[in-house]
């Protein structure tokens, strides 16, 4: 339905409130969240499969009215019962089941046969996964290679999906890629290495991708290597931006999740880890974060969880959401010590030396 049938409101007589019956929405190729919820309800019942419409508040906001009000409801979407699973078509590349990050626990309202208020499901990370595992490969001369596998599930896949599924449409994924990297402060290139079919909603999302970042780091004899955000084009950090008020009076809405990474991080030959940084495990009613560093054959592995425990945190739970995300900036800034041939860094600058200045070049 969401791939053959463009959303439109038009708001013509009763149309703002009436859906279309199934014959002209398919005739016209377009409908708003009433048809979506027409034509899915169709469907279903035509495979047997009982369903019920239901009205919600699409808006931002937990607040729900005390005594009816008709204009409260703005949006429609679909109950199937006997699989206990919602159904909101106008979330593009989206299967059964997952529902947008503003529609999360809120009360809504059936409209159909079966009456009454509903409340929607809440506060489960498990319904909404990102998982990578990263590669990164460190060179004699400082440059970086990384090679990500990322698989996604739940409402992050309503992000990834449409961006590659419309606007590689218009941008090439590789310059897609160096445009988020850039979002991440990240000077290098990339390239797509595989993806799925954005419309292939029966399956997560899976994407992986080759990052190159030139002159990243300079091995000297002993130093030490903090690894960049944003190589699977996903990063922790974006979390901080909502911790930057010192307290709140409204409820903050970010949405239950689990974010997984492992990285395997490689050195050259002439050069070798250090001591590894402590564990980090950090448990609070907002989430749990830990933050694993282990020797492993081929290099150093590193195993980094968050989990946002919650799809909303009342004012009273911002001060345990920040102190959840201080740790979690806190163990990406954490650096793994090495050492390395003396030779690299004389290497290395002997390379520059060579280069030919802007007036020599001339």
């Amino acid at each position: 339905v969401n791939k053959n049938i463009r959303y439109l409101l038009v708001v013509l007589d009763r149309g703002g409130w009436v859906p279309h019956n199934t014959t002209e929405i398919l005739k016209n190729g377009y409908g708003d969240c009433k048809d979506y919820t027409t034509l899915i309800h169709a469907l279903l019942k035509a495979k047997g499969i009982e369903s019920t419409p239901v009205l919600i508040n699409a808006d931002f906001g937990t607040w729900f009215p005390k005594v009816p009000a008709t204009s409260y409801f703005n949006h429609a979407i679909l109950y199937v019962p006997s699989l206990k699973l919602f159904a909101d078509a106008t979330a593009p590349n989206t299967r059964l089941g997952i529902i947008p990050a503003q529609l999360v626990g809120k009360t809504a309202l059936l409209s159909s046969e079966q009456s009454g208020l509903i409340a929607l499901p809440k506060n489960n990370p498990d319904s909404n996964e990102v998982a990578s595992d990263i590669e990164i490969e460190f060179a004699e001369n400082g440059d970086l290679k990384a090679i990500s596998k990322n698989t996604i599930s739940g409402r992050t896949e309503m992000v990834v999906r449409p961006l590659f599924g419309e606007y590689s449409r218009y941008v090439a994924p590789d310059a897609l890629v160096k445009v988020i990297l850039a979002f991440y402060g990240i000077n290098g290139t990339g390239r797509v290495l595989s993806i799925s079919d954005p419309h292939t909603v029966n399956e997560p999302f899976a994407l992986s991708m080759e990052v190159n970042i030139p002159d990243y780091t300079t091995l000297v004899p002993k130093g030490s290597l903090t690894l960049p955000v944003g190589l699977n084009m996903n990063s922790l950090s974006v979390y901080e931006m909502f911790t930057k008020e010192e307290k709140r009076s409204t409820d903050l809405i970010v949405g239950a999740a689990r974010l997984r990474e492992r990285y395997l991080l490689k050195l050259p030959a002439s050069a070798a880890f250090g001591e590894l940084p402590a564990p980090v495990k950090f448990f609070n009613a907002a989430g749990q974060l830990t933050s694993t560093y282990s020797q492993v054959a081929g290099g150093v592995e590193l195993v980094r969880e968050l989990v946002i425990a919650k799809d909303a945190y009342a004012p009273a739970e911002y001060p345990l959401f920040k102190e959840l995300i201080r740790n979690t900036i806190e163990s990406l800034n954490s650096s793994v010590p090495y050492t390395s041939d003396p030779k690299l860094l004389k290497a290395k600058n002997t390379r520059r030396g060579r280069r030919p200045s802007a007036r020599s070049a001339k």
